[in-house]
């Protein structure tokens, strides 16, 4: 299969079956160099800390979508 036809099939998956298939991959990136320098960059050190704020109560979560709404200019 080549990544195109990856794609499409996991794009006809379920979202649950999507999001464990994004997670596989990205732990599969775990030795790539790319996320290594995320690593150092300190984005794991910082994701801790918003789960943190989040668990505690400090903040409020809110969806992706309405993220995305936010950052649009």
């Amino acid at each position: 299969m080549n990544p195109e036809q990856i794609k499409a099939a996991a794009l006809g998956m379920s979202s649950a079956d999507r999001a464990a298939m994004a997670q596989a991959l990205w732990e599969s990136l775990e030795d790539d160099a790319n996320a290594a320098n995320l690593a150092h960059a300190g984005v794991t050190k910082l994701a801790r800390k918003r789960d943190e704020e989040i668990e505690n109560g400090d903040v409020t979560p809110i969806s992706h979508v309405e993220l995305m709404s936010r950052l649009k200019p």
